[in-house]
């Protein structure tokens, strides 16, 4: 059981790290478009048609973009993709409808589209990869949080396994090391399934409530399932404690 919750521990990191500054000089003429206006009396920068930006560590293009200097934020809208690579060699991707960044506050939202789906994607070369999905992604770089709303899907994939999780909300909090699916979750490997109201996992365990969690699984010599009202795990020791109308069973294959 310990592997599928090693999805939670990984997960926590590279998400949260959407939550950055803009790069500098992104905000300005170093935008290229097909049009490009500049309200002075407004403090903005109007960018439309073929939006791009492009340097080693960052991409961005969008079919409109607006640098507002006056109220601190840059809008993206349609077709939008963002790219970050830091120099580790680390790439964080997000592909939405439209998106906007406040560079003091340094919180950022994205939304999918009827065309244009929130997907977000952290590639860790030769590692490991998290593929997220949702309707609504929020952001804050200051307290590192994100938050992802509505048809979640989350798939951690590396070499030789494999977690993907639904739910509709999940947030993750990269300073308090705490992460948190809700809404009829559903998490697997190649070997487990567990399906529950909520899973948070606050640092050293994880514990599943709601929905009289069940847990089921396969292997090369049984196949087993249990229900509870709680369970605790240690992420550590993958050791599970489960308490309330326990019921279970195991069959040899």
């Amino acid at each position: 059981m310990k592997k599928i919750f090693k999805f939670f521990l990984i997960l926590i990191i590279p998400c949260a790290g959407a939550a950055q500054t803009l790069p500098p000089g992104l905000l300005g003429g170093m935008l290229k478009s097909d049009s490009w206006v500049i309200r002075k009396d407004l403090q903005q920068e109007e960018f439309k048609g073929n939006v791009s930006y492009n340097s080693s560590l960052y991409k961005l293009k969008s079919d409109y973009a607006l640098s507002d200097r006056a109220k601190n934020t840059f809008t993206a809208d349609g077709n939008v993709y963002l790219m970050n690579k830091d120099l580790s060699g680390a790439i964080l991707e997000l592909y939405s409808q439209n998106a906007v960044f406040n560079t003091v506050t340094q919180k950022g939202r994205a939304a999918a589209g009827p065309q244009n789906p929130l997907r977000i994607f952290y590639t860790v070369p030769d590692v490991y990869k998290i593929a997220a999905e949702g309707e609504t992604l929020n952001i804050d770089g200051k307290k590192s949080t994100l938050e992802i709303k509505d048809n979640v899907k989350i798939k951690y994939t590396e070499p030789y396994d494999f977690a993907l999780a639904f739910a509709d909300y999940a947030f993750i909090d990269r300073a308090k090391n705490t992460a948190r699916l809700s809404g009829g979750v559903e998490l697997d490997n190649k070997n487990y399934t567990v399906r529950a109201e909520d899973i948070f996992y606050d640092g050293a365990f994880i514990t599943v409530t709601g929905n009289y969690p069940l847990f089921t699984a396969a292997n090369e010599d049984a196949y087993a399932a249990f229900q509870s009202d709680k369970v605790v795990i240690n992420a550590a020791t993958g050791y599970a404690d489960a308490a309330g109308r326990i019921r279970g069973w195991i069959s040899p294959k």
